[in-house]
Order: C-alpha cells, then structure tokens, then sequence
C-alpha cells in the first residue's frame, strides 16, 4: 500500500510541475505573443496604406481623369488611346481633353444662344 501511495503522489508532483510550468508559460508569453501580434498587424496594415497611397497619387497625377474621353470603365476606360490610359505615356497625349474646357465652350455656346 505504501508503494502506491508513493507511486501516485509522484504521479501527481510531475502533473502539478507540467501543469505549473505551463501555467508560467502561458503567463509569461502570452502577454509577449499578443503585442507580437498586434504590432505585425499595426505594421501589415501601414505598409498596405502606404502602398495604396503611392498608388493613388501616381494616378491622381496622370491626366485621365480630366479628361472628356475617358470612362472608368475596366473594359475601355479610353475610347481614343486604351494602350495608353493610365500610364505614364498618357501624359504626353495628344487627343486630350479636358472637361473644363468642355464646360467653358458649353457655357459660351449658351450665352451666345440666350442673347440671340
């Protein structure tokens, strides 16, 4: 009998070391593994702002989007130039047009019209 009484207490010391070392573990580098992780998703998510960012401005600076001719279409975003729309070389267009100039030409036809 007091061999199994021994055999178990020693059975249960080594479960009360497992269960205690995890336990230390568990504290000590959880708190650690956590802020790991949010700060690799702090970083994740900056890098990915930055990028659609240099993106945004790259095309903000191309004159597309002023332009009459151009859509925003995935299929034919240009209808004169569709190899050149949003690139570089579409600064140097020459079938360009702007819609202020549209808009200026229509507002002189309708005063001419109206004081007709």
């Amino acid at each position: 009998m007091y061999l199994l009484t021994t055999a178990s207490e020693g059975v249960a010391s080594a479960a009360a070391i497992v269960t205690n070392s995890l336990l230390l573990f568990g504290v000590l580098f959880g708190p650690v593994l956590f802020i790991g992780v949010i700060i690799w998703h702090v970083v994740k998510t900056s890098r990915a702002w930055m990028r659609d960012r240099k993106q945004n401005l790259f095309y903000r600076s191309l004159p597309c989007q002023n332009c009459f001719y151009f859509s925003n279409c995935e299929a034919l975003p240009c209808a004169v130039n569709p190899q050149q729309v949003l690139t570089v070389e579409a600064r140097s267009c020459l079938d360009l047009l702007p819609i202020e100039h549209l808009k200026k030409q229509r507002r002189r036809e309708a005063a001419r019209h109206f004081l007709k």
